[in-house]
């Protein structure tokens, strides 16, 4: 491969004029050096890699479990006790438990919403909480989620007012809600 050399002003003209065609016809690959490599636009991947791919790889793998996610949600609104959660979720401290070791990866939306309420979570985190487990908030579809929704935005969490409100429009009260 012969050495090309590029200058602050090609670089220059690169960036401005999205010249990249112009600088890789200018570079040199010889057919008798034979890397198995091939430049993709200036930089040099095997023939199977993908990078874009490889990016959406990377953020998946980071991503939280479900089980982490609320951890860290319990963490960050210093709800140090788990009994006192699972209580107020209206869930077994066994069910709880059981979500956060992700041996439940995909519990109801309607735990999930109860376990959102007793996190006392904004709605941002609480839709966030339901995609993680592969649902989404239908505030303005449902009327039972309607009505979650609006004390969650109004930040208040008392079980009794959510449930009276749940009633009055004939929904099942939160609590009552099954699996």
């Amino acid at each position: 491969m012969s050495n090309v050399s590029i200058n602050q002003n090609d670089l220059d003209m690169f960036v401005t004029n999205k010249l990249v065609l112009d600088l890789i016809n200018r570079l040199d690959f010889s057919p008798e050096v034979n890397t198995g490599i091939q430049p993709v636009f200036g930089k040099l991947f095997d023939d199977d890699f993908i990078p874009e791919l490889d990016k959406r790889v990377k953020v998946v793998e980071k991503k939280q479990s479900l089980g982490e996610y609320i951890e860290e949600l319990v963490r960050i609104k210093q709800h140090g006790d788990y009994s006192n959660l699972s209580m107020r979720a209206g869930i077994s401290k066994e069910y709880w438990h059981k979500i956060i070791k992700g041996k439940i990866k995909k519990p109801s939306k309607a735990k999930l919403l109860c376990i959102a309420i007793a996190l006392r979570l904004d709605l941002k985190e609480t839709e966030l909480l339901l995609r993680m487990a592969g649902y989404r908030f239908t505030a303005d579809l449902t009327v039972l989620e309607s009505v979650i929704a609006y004390f969650i935005e109004k930040q208040r969490f008392n079980i009794f007012d959510i449930d009276m409100q749940l009633e009055r429009y004939n929904q099942p009260t939160i609590y009552s809600i099954r699996d």
